[in-house]
């Protein structure tokens, strides 16, 4: 966004906040936003518990480049005693690490002679608030130099209310979604999966749920669903984005049925969820050609205001777009319209 104005930068990330996106896509915005505001080397959204300090979701601009990462950092120990844990000092509204730690402290950290070393991560800067229970949201960045400018501190300390409500709109989002799911066609499922792709239900209960949809093609089915599931959490365990995933989609008698891999926001874990697409007409059939290109650019990832540049015209217009989008193809929101077909 060279040669916008950083009030204009501002602007525009707060008018993505707070479309109508669920929590994955939130995160999306966040990661992929942020980055116009502040400079760093990666950038995060995380959830934790205070009191246990332990990381419940870690999401991450990049993801990094070893498996398991919660595992290791629960495992380990490392997060013990980590100063993030630490209150802000009076008057302070975001954290950094170097205000709390002298560098010659942190270099010998089991953080970070065990976790953060490879990724040489020497400071980062953040800002949490309460979500609900002892669950908090953490959002920041981490850099490979220490020290932040009274400007970083400003703009995330500014953004934060912004994004506690930003994730309250979309809790309110994805309630409405699996209300609506559930009175479009009642089979939509959800199977709790720990970071090691153990179904915390058992997998009897996975099968005999699924076998009976897919007939003479469950065993076949339910083994793809397996090595999709392997491939998708390595993915997530790194900090890898929900929405850089694609789901599997597998034919039955009366559809198709899409699985998408899923992190438990609020709680500590990942889930399988399970939905049958009835049968349908192809969307070329339903919507126009503008219609049909602005449902192509959503699904490359980009924004309504970007999508506007694109096609040279306003971001009201994508919205209208966008709108009509979801009343032809019988879906509430753009992830599920990017998914169709």
């Amino acid at each position: 966004m060279a040669g916008v104005s950083y009030a204009r930068k501002v602007s525009l990330f707060l008018e993505q906040l707070y479309q109508w996106q669920d929590i994955p896509s939130l995160v999306q915005t966040i990661l992929h936003g942020l980055p116009d505001l502040i400079s760093g080397d990666n950038f995060m959204v995380a959830e934790h518990n205070p009191v246990d300090q332990r990381h419940s979701q870690l999401c991450l601009r990049h993801p990094v480049n070893r498996e398991n990462l919660l595992k290791e950092v629960h495992e380990s120990g490392a997060m013990k005693g980590h100063p993030l844990w630490e209150p802000p000092a009076p008057g302070q509204h975001t954290k950094a690490l170097s205000d709390m730690m002298s560098a010659s402290a942190w270099a010998s950290h089991p953080m970070y002679c065990e976790i953060l070393r490879e990724e040489r991560v020497l400071d980062h800067l953040t800002v949490e608030f309460r979500q609900f229970g002892q669950q908090w949201a953490m959002i920041g960045l981490s850099r490979t130099r220490r020290g932040f400018h009274e400007k970083d501190r400003h703009t995330l300390a500014m953004l934060a209310p912004h994004f506690r409500q930003a994730f309250a709109n979309a809790r309110r989002v994805m309630a409405c979604e699996r209300k609506e799911a559930s009175a479009d066609h009642g089979s939509g499922t959800f199977f709790p999966v720990d970071y090691t792709g153990k179904l915390l239900g058992g997998e009897d209960a996975f099968c005999a749920h699924w076998a009976p949809t897919f007939g003479a093609q469950a065993e076949a089915h339910l083994a793809a669903i397996v090595s999709w599931a392997q491939t998708g959490l390595d993915h997530l365990n790194r900090g890898g984005q929900e929405l850089d995933m694609i789901p599997i989609r597998l034919p039955c008698a009366r559809g198709v049925v899409e699985f998408r891999l899923v992190r438990r926001w609020g709680i500590e874990g990942y889930g399988i969820s399970g939905s049958l697409v009835p049968s349908r007409p192809s969307e070329s059939g339903l919507l126009t050609p503008r219609e049909r290109d602005v449902l192509a650019w959503v699904r490359q990832g980009k924004t309504n205001e970007e999508i506007s540049v694109i096609l040279g015209c306003s971001h009201h217009t994508v919205n209208d777009h966008l709108k009509s989008i979801f009343r032809k193809l019988n879906v509430t929101n753009r992830t599920a319209a990017a998914h169709f077909g």
